[in-house]
């Protein structure tokens, strides 16, 4: 069914005569002449939700030459997220227009292409009469022009070109790129976890538990078993949250990173003692890109002494959804055991947002899993069509 939406969308901007008929990148934004549009919408929601993304993209960078180094240490995410900070700022501000896109995208808007002639008429006027005339267009009953991108849970999908250099090329006829965010409209709640941005990801180094060394957890912790097939660079990361989706940071551990191994230990189950509590992607990521969930991510609870599988992940595979396969899960452990006989699937819940860094910034989402109540972005900020 996705596959048939997605050949008609691209169908009907041939029929328009349109050039943009290709698969949506995460690091790129579509060609040509844009603008955001969500029916019934204002120029002043647009401007509040454009000036809030360009507050959340601010903190992202563009690795630079150093920033491939991260890669030779797949545990260190603090490793990595210290080189990033080597990128260069003409690069990292194109990757800024990159994520308002995805930004917006995932908080419900959709990108409309408007043809070329009207688009350069349009750029040719002062700056006042073409936002008075967009003004009119970003929340009509129907797009003038065609819609080129929606929320499409693109991340899931193994196909998405992300993992590159920001390449913004389009020019944008709502918004102009080298105005600062309004500050009236930007009122981010400091509670909000995407609005706490700035912080690295810590320090610890969480490596997997040793067969031998696997013991029942403690009291206030718990073990986590996931696999990760193939080899190379990619990389999950996992943090810990509180109730309210902020970063723990309580002298434990508050994240790890489950990375690809070697060709003969691919997909083998790995066990990782951590702390009890909810438990985020935070991040995926492939030689020096990171492309940040704070928009909306997966997570699970982990009871005190419990025992949980997370699934086993395949880049390589069409989704990067997890296969929740519990016998591959008990696997990991002796045959016999306590622990394999009290694993128990994560219940994974999308909708958990975070803070906002790395190279690229959107949301992420597990097909036929529930919703936070309180989440409002990517499927759930999707209104009918037009």
């Amino acid at each position: 069914m996705r596959a048939l939406i997605r050949l008609a969308l691209w169908a009907t901007i041939a029929l328009a005569g349109s050039a943009l008929a290709e698969p949506t990148s995460l690091n790129e934004t579509f060609a040509g002449y844009t603008y955001f549009y969500k029916p019934g919408a204002t120029m002043r929601t647009h401007d509040a939700d454009v000036a809030v993304c360009q507050m959340l993209a601010l903190p992202t960078v563009q690795p630079g030459r150093a920033a491939a180094e991260a890669a030779t240490d797949p545990y260190s995410s603090a490793g990595f997220w210290e080189r990033m900070e080597n990128a260069g700022q003409a690069q990292s501000r194109l990757g800024r227009d990159v994520n308002l896109e995805n930004c917006m995208v995932a908080k419900g808007w959709r990108v409309v292409s408007v043809d070329p002639a009207s688009g350069a008429a349009l750029l040719a006027e002062s700056r006042s009469d073409r936002l008075a005339k967009i003004a009119g267009w970003v929340g009509d009953e129907a797009p003038h022009g065609v819609v080129v991108r929606t929320f499409d849970n693109e991340a899931l999908y193994a196909a998405t070109p992300v993992f590159a250099a920001a390449q913004p090329r389009g020019q944008r006829l709502d918004v102009d790129p080298e105005s600062p965010p309004t500050p009236q409209f930007v009122q981010l709640d400091p509670d909000d976890p995407t609005a706490n941005s700035t912080e690295p990801y810590s320090v610890h180094r969480v490596k997997p538990l040793r067969p031998e060394t696997i013991r029942p957890p403690g009291p206030d912790s718990g073990l986590i078993a996931i696999s990760m097939g193939g080899s190379g660079s990619f990389r999950l990361v996992f943090e810990r949250v509180d109730a309210h989706g902020r970063q723990v940071s309580d002298g434990e551990t508050d994240d790890f990173t489950v990375a690809q191994s070697q060709p003969d230990t691919a997909g083998q189950v790995r066990v990782y003692a951590v702390p009890a509590g909810h438990w985020r992607i935070a991040a995926m990521a492939q030689g020096p890109y990171l492309v940040n969930f704070c928009l909306g991510a997966p997570d699970f609870y982990l009871a005190p002494s419990q025992v949980i599988y997370a699934g086993a992940f395949d880049p390589l595979a069409p989704t990067r959804a997890p296969n929740m396969d519990l016998a591959a899960g008990k696997a990991a452990f002796p045959q016999g055991s306590r622990l394999a006989e009290t694993l128990r699937p994560a219940d994974w819940r999308n909708g958990s947002v975070g803070r906002c860094r790395g190279a690229y910034l959107y949301a992420l989402e597990f097909p036929g899993r529930p919703f936070a109540e309180d989440y409002h972005m990517g499927s759930m900020a999707q209104t009918s069509a037009p």
